[in-house]
């Protein structure tokens, strides 16, 4: 297997970990003291992240998962959120 093709096959499994909800599969892809950023699965999001060999297999070390929203109702969500938060 090339580097990009084990890559490929870890965020593979960390997603369908995730969306079996399966604990001990999603958190054997993240490295011991990874950093995750983001929020539950909410239609189309959007993941960056970094991750690192670990021995003889990479590991995710940090993910950022952005849920996109459009310019257009931007301000209408961001009301919301500030609505939310606690004084």
């Amino acid at each position: 297997m090339t580097p990009r093709s084990e890559i490929e096959a870890v965020l593979d499994e960390f997603h369908a970990a995730a969306a079996a909800a399966d604990e001990t599969r999603y958190f054997a892809t993240l490295a011991p003291d990874a950093v995750f950023i983001g929020t539950a699965h909410y239609g189309a999001c959007r993941g960056t992240g970094v991750l690192q060999r670990h021995g003889d297999v990479w590991k995710i070390e940090q993910y950022n998962l952005a849920l996109p929203i459009p310019d257009e109702i931007a301000p209408e969500v961001v009301a919301r959120v500030r609505e939310m938060r606690p004084a």
